[in-house]
């Protein structure tokens, strides 16, 4: 008996397996049938599997479809009504009746069938929003619109669903009702989270200079009405910032830091992003206005202190370097130094003073000299990882390889696992490149290629492969130990004896791998000259002929970058960096570039 049991129940399965074999084959053949638009054999085959009332949802949605593909209106509509009472607790079907009555002209219908969704969304925001994306999803944005509508005003607040009605306008195109939407918010709740949510918005959702155009012109109507309206002078600063417009943004902030008497906390803040952005002079523009503003006031030394770091930047990158404004500005940390007793405040600006003296005066002693006493004074590991690794440069200045190898494992430690470690490792490394030692030096690359910070591990990944194609063709490859030596010549910041010597290697070796490598190094030179239009040049060069090679990428993106910053060429940029994107997915300057792009393409940020 047990047997016959175990028999009848096998059978059983068998069968019940072949049943639903049979149904998913049908499905199957039905789907095909509906995926060619032979909506004829489709309804035959869904017809048959609808008998079974199992399969009602996994035919739902094609066979809605191939009902309205045949404009069989009726059967649609009995359809979705047997379903929604099969399974009232799925608003899709409301919608999809909704849609089939506007589909078919029965305006009566569908208003009623509306005007119950809105009965029901107006209690129950989970199900409006799903209700909405369904719709959405339609491609239906009318109606979402007008549930949420109809939800705000029953509620009786004006300003309830700005960020989900502003995604309906942004679908439809209706950029100027967006921005209305999100500012009339802001208006209504002035708070820093929703400025936060409506500056992402904008973000996000605003694409072209007309539209930011537009957001400029409304902001400063409300501005024009409500000139101490902190947020909206926060939003549009933000959006100065974003559009890199530096001097708008440094004039309304000083406006308002003026009426307000704000003792310039907020120039401060911004003029450190325009610093990071690189346009010293309009930085320098923030920092010398809470400086003469404010000369007792508790921003003071800080904006000295930024306003000497503009002006270094700016010497620094100005060629050929100036020593008259390197002892001016040597001269402005030491007055500094005399009003900020700080302790953190002179080990930072001792720092400073110290890579001057060695990179610009050539005074490594009186550097030496400075980094020594900023060690002796601070007892932070980070601050004092830096000191060393500035201590190891100027020992490596010197000619003091061992010293400065001790000092950049030294900083290591200090720091182990952090971006800082890795890029003192990668300084070991290099060192005993420009010494020649360069399997020791690869041992450290090939450690470093690892490294959590991508720029660290991408120098490192450049440095191990050119001296592994190097020492491929010779094991004491004279080329390789002519290069690193002209990069220590770089380093040192004699640039021109650097140029003569690339010149001359360039001549003795015309066929050797190393030309784009000679190329790379020269562009770099350049742009630290300021000769942006010959820099341009050698990495055309790079561009033409050796865009698969390591530097590809690194070419493509400078040369982008310097026809947007340099060369004043946003056209040829813009090419530039929509090229980039397309041939280097996978680059460290993706993120950057895409930025970029989207800025010269007129979009956001």
């Amino acid at each position: 008996m047990d047997n016959f049991k175990i028999y009848i129940f096998s059978l059983f399965l068998i069968l019940f397996s072949f049943g639903v074999n049979a149904q998913e084959q049908d499905i199957a053949i039905g789907n095909q049938y509906f995926q060619q638009a032979d909506f004829n054999k489709a309804k035959d085959v869904y017809d048959k599997l609808l008998k079974d009332e199992k399969n009602r949802l996994l035919i739902y949605d094609n066979y809605l479809a191939t009902l309205t593909g045949l404009k069989d209106f009726n059967t649609a509509e009995k359809f979705i009504s047997k379903t929604r009472k099969k399974y009232p607790q799925f608003p899709k079907f409301s919608v999809d009746l909704i849609l089939l009555y506007q589909t078919n002209n029965k305006t009566i219908q569908a208003d009623k069938e509306i005007n119950k969704l809105k009965d029901q969304t107006n209690k129950d925001d989970e199900l409006l929003n799903n209700i909405a994306s369904y719709f959405i999803e339609k491609h239906n944005y009318e109606l979402p619109k007008a549930l949420y509508l109809a939800s705000r005003a029953k509620k009786g607040d004006l300003f309830m669903y700005a960020f989900q009605l502003a995604e309906l306008y942004k679908l439809t195109g209706k950029t100027s009702l967006l921005i209305d939407e999100l500012l009339n918010l802001l208006r209504q709740q002035p708070n820093a989270e929703i400025l936060t949510s409506v500056e992402n918005n904008f973000q996000n959702n605003l694409t072209k200079k007309e539209d930011f155009e537009l957001l400029e012109t409304k902001i400063l109507a409300v501005l024009q009405s409500e000139p101490d309206n902190s947020q909206f002078v926060e939003l549009i600063t933000w959006l100065y910032i974003q559009q890199r417009n530096f001097y708008k943004a440094y004039i309304q902030a000083k406006a308002f830091d003026m009426r307000n008497k704000l003792q310039g906390i907020n120039m401060i803040s911004l003029g450190l992003i325009v610093f990071k952005n690189k346009d010293y002079e309009n930085a320098s523009l923030f920092f010398d206005y809470v400086k003469n503003t404010y000369p007792e006031g508790a921003n003071f030394q800080t904006a000295i202190y930024y306003g000497i770091k503009v002006k270094e930047s700016l010497i620094q990158t100005t060629y050929p370097v100036d020593k008259s404004k390197i002892l001016s500005l040597i001269n402005d940390y030491q007055q500094y130094l005399a009003i900020n007793k700080n302790n953190a405040s002179q080990v930072e600006v001792k720092k400073s003073m110290a890579m001057l003296h060695a990179f610009y005066l050539g005074d490594v002693d009186k550097s030496i000299k400075l980094l020594e006493e900023a060690i002796l004074s601070t007892h932070d590991n980070t601050m004092l990882a830096k000191l060393k690794m500035d201590l190891a440069d100027v020992k490596l200045l010197k000619g003091e390889i061992w010293d400065a190898s001790l000092l950049y494992t030294q900083a290591e430690k200090l720091v182990k696992d952090s971006p800082l470690a890795y890029e003192a490792k990668f300084k070991n490394a290099k060192l005993f490149y420009y010494k020649g030692e360069f399997l020791l030096a690869q041992e450290q690359l090939n450690i470093l290629k690892q490294a959590t910070t991508r720029e660290i591990a991408n120098d490192a990944i450049q440095l191990s492969v050119f001296i592994q194609d190097q020492l491929l063709i010779d094991s004491v490859s004279e080329v390789l130990l002519d290069y690193s030596k002209i990069e220590l010549l770089i380093f040192k910041n004699e640039f021109d004896l650097a140029m003569v010597k690339l010149d001359s290697l360039l001549k003795r070796y015309p066929q050797d791998k190393i030309t784009d490598d000679v190329y790379w190094l020269q562009s770099k030179v350049f742009i630290k000259t300021g000769k942006y239009l010959k820099a341009s040049e050698k990495l055309q060069s790079i561009v033409d002929n050796y865009a698969a090679d390591i530097y590809g990428d690194d070419a493509y993106f400078t040369l982008a970058e310097l026809y947007q910053e340099k060369l004043n060429q946003p056209d040829k940029a813009k090419i530039f960096y929509e090229e980039f994107l397309i041939k280097y997915p996978g680059s460290i300057f993706i993120p950057e570039a895409r930025k970029r792009y989207r800025i010269l393409r007129g979009d956001k940020l």
